[in-house]
């Protein structure tokens, strides 16, 4: 495999938490990517870049790791594993940074799964190795490069789209990449084992998440006691 590391950079700035990570994890040799864009544009048109010159450099996997987020030091090992074993798309499991900081593995919703996507519970998840998901962030994705000749650009982009009901459905850049490689027939894993951290005012991880399920249940029993 030859690998590509994209950072979609934003601004000239990032958090020095992400550094101290970055540097310690262990890596093959790599080909560096950053955004070929003026700073503060659209993340969508971030990714699209790094795509881009992902298919440039020739390379055969493309990794976009976020910016604002801490890795353990075997994330690459552990991804490049899962794709030596002919996984297309896979992900290290991201947690929201705000209430109630789930991890953002989407599942179609029961009864309308052509528009709508619900949150894994913690059970499908927990102390498990790879997930299946019908869509993720993008935080920390690593994508086989064939996957780009498999969908029409533009990749990454945000949408708006009518609901039956005459709604709008706002649509990020990595649900609707998600939605576009699911339509081509191409799965999408997540690894639930990789902790990342979500850099906040705190660092948000699974047990974040715990807490404030646990906090939750206990209010709802107080309630219910009341």
């Amino acid at each position: 495999m030859e690998l590509a590391i994209g950072l979609p950079l934003t601004n000239d700035l990032c958090h020095s938490t992400f550094l101290d990570s970055f540097v310690r994890m262990r890596k093959p040799a790599f080909t560096y990517l950053r955004p070929r864009l003026p700073c503060a544009a659209p993340i969508d048109k971030v990714r699209n870049s790094l795509a881009a010159q992902a298919m440039e450099s020739g390379c055969t996997h493309l990794l976009m790791m976020d910016t604002d987020q801490s890795y353990p030091p075997d994330t690459i090992e552990q991804l490049l594993c899962h794709a030596a074993r002919g996984l297309d798309i896979v992900c290290a499991k991201v947690h929201r940074r705000y209430p109630p900081f789930d991890p953002l593995l989407l599942k179609h919703s029961e009864g309308d799964s052509q528009f709508l996507y619900e949150t894994m519970s913690i059970h499908e998840w927990h102390n498990k190795d790879l997930v299946e998901v019908d869509a993720t962030g993008c935080g920390c994705m690593l994508i086989n490069m064939s996957v780009f000749d498999r969908i029409r650009p533009p990749w990454f982009e945000f949408r708006a789209d009518e609901l039956p009901d005459g709604q709008l459905r706002l649509v990020g850049e990595d649900v609707s990449f998600c939605e576009k490689a699911k339509a081509a027939g191409i799965r999408i894993f997540v690894d639930a084992s990789i902790k990342v951290g979500h850099i906040a005012a705190m660092m948000v991880t699974e047990e974040t998440h715990f807490i404030h399920c646990k906090l939750q249940e206990l209010a709802n029993k107080r309630s219910k006691d009341l």
